[in-house]
């Protein structure tokens, strides 16, 4: 009796240990365990060889606050052979950046995983390097089977658990809260109060708003969300690997990454153009609009507006029947003289703006603010 108990327990135990092990396809946070920190994925170069280790598009930083709202953190894992998995993140994936699988394999007695490579007979683990930037930001290398630093837990990403996807927008107008977004998966709202829109034309002072009414959003899809709050939990999304229908007419942009370390890679950064690049914040009157950025690379996971070199320092969101009424006001040499008013009423000849009330007018086809 006692060895059937005994080998009935050692079955449940291999059993859980199996749920445990397996991975499915699906999205996930990966974590080490020795320092607790998050891996992001921040450029979409490398190389993994028995010659050559450049892990520099892997960073991990500590702390969930950031993870939370980071599409640099969400892992979309794809089981292969064995123990093989591929993991696309960033708009890139592993076997694109190094052309070689991940395996992992489950340590009972940690309760997560180790990462390694494996070259012919050669094995090398994935660890913590001692390395930090200030001590935000570490990075990974090879180390032995038994660092500490080799242990992994990797954590499905759902709606509403724990470990879920809500945005922290940074930017707020009259009591609401927006920010740009670029991730390389589809999503939808799982909190209520959200709203999602895209820019489908560009004048000299003013864009066209709208408004997505679709459910799911596709993936690689720049786009102005609308939060409910400041507080990731209260936005959060629903995450898919496809779905959506592709907005033809979207002209906004969007930036993978912003990894100033990264010097040799042409995708790390995206250099900002004043010229002829615009973000979302608040313009001189406190709207929300598309304004110049004042630092040297654009922002990561975000959208930016494209504009022409004469365009204005500041770009207003219009709606359908504001943008057709500036139809007539261009930003060329040839614009009509006079003031006009943003939506393209003409209020007066000459230049001066001293008898008219605070607010924003186009005199002879640039944006004048009176205060």
């Amino acid at each position: 009796m006692k060895k059937i108990l005994l080998l009935a327990t050692l079955l449940v135990s291999m059993g859980s240990l199996y749920a445990q092990a397996k991975i499915e396809e699906g999205f996930y946070r990966v974590f080490n365990v020795k320092e607790s920190r998050y891996l992001y994925v921040t450029d979409n170069t490398g190389k993994v060889n028995s010659s050559q280790q450049d892990f520099g598009a892997i960073q991990l930083i500590k702390g969930f606050d950031e993870a939370v709202s980071s599409p640099a953190t969400v892992m979309y894992v794809k089981p292969q052979t064995g123990n093989a998995y591929d993991v696309e993140a960033q708009g890139t994936s592993l076997y694109k950046i190094i052309n070689h699988p991940a395996n992992l394999t489950y340590n009972r007695q940690q309760e997560a995983y180790q990462i390694y490579g494996q070259e012919g007979s050669l094995v090398q683990y994935l660890g913590l390097n001692e390395y930090y930037d200030d001590k935000r930001v570490s990075y990974v290398k090879i180390v032995d089977r038994k660092n500490p630093s080799s242990f992994w837990k990797v954590l499905p990403i759902t709606t509403d658990g724990d470990n879920y996807f809500g945005l922290a927008p940074s930017i707020e107008v009259d009591g609401k809260y927006y920010q740009t977004f670029f991730a390389d998966f589809a999503f939808s709202f799982a909190s209520p109060g959200m709203k999602a829109y895209y820019i489908s034309a560009t004048q000299y002072t003013g864009a066209k708003l709208v408004e997505i009414t679709d459910e799911i959003i596709p993936a690689n899809t720049p786009v102005i969300i609308e939060c409910s709050s400041n507080k990731p939990t209260d936005n959060r999304l629903n995450l898919y690997r496809n779905g959506g229908t592709p907005l033809s007419d979207n002209i906004l942009k969007g930036v993978y990454f912003n990894n100033k370390l990264r010097r040799y890679s042409a995708d790390a950064v995206t250099k900002n153009d004043k010229k002829t690049m615009r973000v979302l914040g608040k313009t001189a009157d406190g709207k929300l609009g598309f304004i110049e950025y004042s630092q040297e690379n654009l922002p990561a996971n975000q959208a930016y507006l494209p504009v022409t070199s004469n365009a204005s320092a500041e770009i207003d969101l219009l709606n359908d029947e504001q943008y057709a009424s500036i139809d007539h006001v261009t930003a060329d040499g040839n614009s009509n003289s006079g003031v006009y008013s943003i939506l393209g009423v003409k209020l007066c000849d000459g230049t001066s703006v001293a008898h008219l009330p605070a607010g924003i007018y186009i005199v002879n086809g640039k944006k004048v603010i009176k205060k």
